[in-house]
């Protein structure tokens, strides 16, 4: 089920005001990466509970392990 495109530029105020288009197609493309990732996190098949854990670790990830793994992993 992909995203629906419209909402989102509503709620970032891209309807209300004429933007650069470059600003345009780099929101564009945050919407295109955010339903991919979308999409993988649904082919996981995560149930409930498993959605729970992986929101809690998100919220209250301080984002310092993520990064440093993100780093060590391009390196």
């Amino acid at each position: 089920m992909p995203l629906h495109v419209a909402p989102l530029l509503a709620a970032a105020g891209l309807h209300a005001s004429p933007m650069a288009a470059d600003r345009v197609v780099a929101f564009m493309d945050h919407i295109r990466v955010f339903q991919d990732q979308v999409e993988k996190l649904k082919a996981l098949h995560v149930d409930s509970a498993e959605y729970s854990c992986l929101k809690a670790i998100v919220l209250f990830s301080s984002g310092e392990y993520i990064k440093s793994s993100f780093i060590n992993k391009n390196n």
